[in-house]
């Protein structure tokens, strides 16, 4: 069995303690083998709109007939998969940049939405990794909790650049789906383990809960739902200063 046949997955969102607004879109969509979390930002448009519309166009997309016949074929390699999703992503782009457009805001003042998701593919427990902004995915195995995207921030330019004056704001992000005709998506294929579970979530989590808190509660091994649940109670803890998305995905074969 594939990890995604076994995988038990549950998704949560919640509005946070200070926001007016949930921004934040989630989709679990098992008969596609898609995951994804988006979360939304307003500049002139609005946030919520630019999540649940990026997440609605890549569904589509995904489980179009050509699309979806082509994932799930046996025969189907990683570059197949890659420039499938590919085009989906950059399907999605347009079409929050083409809404941008019709009001006005083509000069990137307008929304968008980070996106980060999986989408598995063929039949031997592999999946196509995609991530635009901060939004993550993170791998748990062996008690070891890593995370599998790279966040597009200037906090992390000024990190790379040797933390030269001020540190940026964490959450300023650098790349987005919408803003503009074009974007840069980042793309990999993952071999997925069974033993092994994975996490989607917005930075409204990872910004209020470190990692190696996350590795703990991770660590109790509850089904994926209390799993969601427990993560957005520690978020909210602690201060809940945003919308807070996660997405869980437990292989059948967890390690004690």
């Amino acid at each position: 069995m594939t990890f995604e046949a076994d995988a038990k997955v549950a998704g949560l969102s919640d509005i946070g303690q200070l926001r007016q607004v949930n921004e934040d879109s989630i989709l679990v969509d098992p008969e596609a083998r898609l995951y994804a979390i988006a979360d939304g930002m307003g500049g002139h448009g609005s946030g919520d709109i630019a999540s649940q519309l990026a997440l609605e166009t890549l569904k589509r997309c995904i489980a179009s007939d050509s699309v979806s016949k082509a994932l799930y074929s046996d025969h189907i390699t990683d570059d197949q998969a890659l420039a499938l999703v590919f085009q989906c992503i950059s399907g999605v782009n347009t079409q929050i940049y083409q809404e941008n457009i019709k009001n006005g805001n083509d000069d990137g003042s307008g929304m968008g939405t980070t996106l980060v998701g999986l989408c598995f593919y063929g039949n031997a427990g592999r999946a196509v990794v995609f991530n635009i902004g901060d939004s993550r995915l993170y791998r748990f195995e062996r008690g070891e909790l890593s995370q599998l995207t790279q966040d597009h921030t200037m906090y992390r330019l000024w990190e790379e650049g040797g933390r030269i004056g001020p540190a940026p704001p964490h959450n300023l992000i650098v790349r987005a789906v919408g803003l503009f005709a074009d974007v840069d998506i980042d793309l990999e294929v993952i071999a997925t383990a069974e033993q092994a579970s994975y996490l989607l979530c917005s930075d409204g989590l990872s910004g209020m809960v470190s990692d190696e808190h996350i590795a703990r509660i991770m660590q109790n091994n509850e089904p994926p739902e209390a799993l969601c649940q427990s993560l957005i109670d520690c978020a909210n803890q602690n201060g809940g200063a945003d919308n807070i998305s996660v997405i869980s995905l437990a292989g059948s074969k967890k390690i004690k």
